[in-house]
């Protein structure tokens, strides 16, 4: 039997602002790596996938010209 990586599995809700708070969210994902065990080199673009087009487009402004996978979180 072929072994499953667990974040192969991981799933959680996009953020929407106008159901949560941006804080509250990012400590359900924080929990949710710890869950799917989740290590830091892929930490960055599960936050940067699951945080939903509006929280990306306020990213994308506030970091140019680079793109916000070029910093560390």
């Amino acid at each position: 039997m072929a072994a499953t990586s667990t974040t192969a599995l991981f799933s959680i809700e996009i953020f929407e602002p106008s159901k949560t708070r941006f804080d509250r969210w990012l400590e359900r994902l924080e929990s949710a790596y710890t869950v799917f065990n989740v290590q830091t080199p892929v930490k960055k673009a599960y936050l940067l996938h699951y945080m939903g087009p509006e929280a990306y487009d306020i990213i994308c402004d506030k970091t140019a010209p680079k793109k916000p996978s070029e910093y560390n979180y």
